[in-house]
C-alpha cells in the first residue's frame, strides 16, 4: 500500500524511479546515509568491490 502511494506521488512530480524496487533501493540508501551515517562514497566503493570480486569467478560445468 505505501509503495503505491509513493509511486503515485513520484509520478505526479514527474520523477523517475517509481517502481517498487527503485523505491526500496532509495529507502535503503537514505537509511544508510541518514541513520547509519555511512557516506555514499563508502557504500559505492563496497558495491564496486563486490562487483569486481564476482566478475573474477568462473562457472565450471558439473560432472555427472
Amino acid at each position: 500500500m505505501i509503495l503505491t502511494v509513493i509511486e503515485v506521488r513520484r509520478r505526479q512530480r514527474g520523477e523517475r524511479g517509481e517502481t517498487s524496487s527503485q523505491i526500496v533501493a532509495d529507502a535503503l540508501w537514505h537509511f544508510l546515509d541518514c541513520v547509519e551515517k555511512v557516506p555514499r562514497e563508502d557504500i559505492e566503493n563496497l558495491l564496486l568491490k563486490k562487483r569486481d570480486e564476482a566478475s573474477n569467478l568462473k562457472a565450471f560445468p558439473k560432472k555427472d
